[in-house]
């Protein structure tokens, strides 16, 4: 059980968290993703194709033409999805909190244990955690 010392701790970390920048631009990213109408519809027919697909596939005499067809509508709707500029502007937003949230974590879990988990344990390639 955590106790509450922790858990305030956690929340004023989170907290922190919200106010970076890295944080601000995906969650700004994510709502203009979701609300894209053009992508909206796009993923809407994706997942159509996709179970489509899925039930051809299911068929025990399934038509590889139909399979094909549906595979390569399902490519171009992906395309056309992360070829748009608001997924684009979201897939970097997204990559960069990736990276943001990746060093808080590896920074707690060096807290913790003292070690980075990047080290190799070759001190020649260190850059110097100690």
């Amino acid at each position: 059980m955590l106790s509450e010392e922790i858990l305030l701790a956690a929340k004023k970390l989170t907290d922190l968290m919200k106010e970076d920048e890295t944080y601000k631009a995906v969650t700004e990213a994510s709502e203009k993703y979701n609300a894209d109408p053009e992508i909206s519809v796009a993923m809407t027919e994706y997942s159509v194709q996709q179970q489509a697909l899925a039930n051809e596939y299911a068929k025990e005499d399934r038509d590889d033409e139909i399979c094909e067809a549906i595979q390569k509508r399902i490519n171009e709707i992906y395309n056309k999805i992360v070829e748009t500029p608001v997924y684009e502007e979201y897939k970097r937003a997204s990559d960069e909190y990736a990276a943001f949230y990746s060093a808080v974590y590896d920074e707690l879990n060096y807290q913790l244990t003292g070690k980075r988990s990047s080290c190799s344990g070759d001190c020649s390639s260190c850059g110097g955690c100690h």
